[in-house]
């Protein structure tokens, strides 16, 4: 009925103050509707806060942290014929380029848990979970069968830094973690199934004089 820039705080009329639509609470109507909507929606499916971190959703990212912090620690340590400390960020940037999956793998994991808000949704993506946690201990078994080996006339003396130990060690509690993803399924909350069950336990008192067929 009046404009914004007309600055109307009250009804001429009726004199009754004026307030934004969109300032306006819900109608007892709409919490009636939301309250019905969410009873029909499965426990599994209802959507939870952004910042729950339960059911290993906060676990597993966390561990997807302390993987990229691990792809930045010290990885391979080469002490002939030059002393060489190479991250697991080098040995991807100038030596092996498939090194950066399991980077690449922790920031994915990070996203998609990160958007997964409901127990099925997070029971859902278990499989891929899995195999974004473990890329890095696959990484790293196949850079222990691949090291470099002396070649006549040019010793070479290497060492496993303690950055290579502690990204194998998360890339395993990660892929442990994510098998679990999401926890149990919650019991049902239906009326009509309460109702069954509850029928199907009902305890039957019969008299002790009275003949069972």
């Amino acid at each position: 009925m009046w404009k914004e820039d007309e600055n109307v705080e009250r009804c001429p009329d009726c004199d009754v103050g004026l307030v934004p639509l969109h300032l306006m609470p819900p109608s007892a109507e709409t919490l009636l509707e939301q309250e019905a909507e969410l009873h029909q929606t499965p426990p599994e499916w209802r959507k939870r806060p952004f910042f729950d971190l339960g059911r290993g959703r906060g676990l597993l990212i966390g561990l997807a942290l302390l993987g990229l912090a691990g792809f930045l620690q010290p990885w391979f340590i080469l002490k002939k014929p030059e002393i060489v400390i190479l991250s697991g960020f080098r040995i991807a940037r100038f030596f092996a380029g498939w090194v950066w999956a399991g980077a690449v793998g922790w920031f994915v994991l990070i996203a998609l848990l990160l958007t997964r808000r409901s127990i099925a949704s997070l029971r859902g993506v278990r499989a891929i979970s899995v195999f974004f946690a473990s890329l890095t201990l696959c990484e790293i078994l196949v850079l222990a069968n691949v090291s470099p080996t002396s070649k006549i006339r040019v010793p070479i003396e290497f060492g496993w830094a303690y950055g290579l130990w502690w990204s194998a060690l998360v890339s395993a509690l990660g892929a442990i973690v994510a098998m679990g993803l999401g926890g149990a399924l919650p019991p049902s909350t239906d009326p009509k199934s309460q109702k069954a069950s509850d029928s199907g336990t009902r305890v039957v008192r019969r008299s002790r004089h009275e003949t069972l067929h």
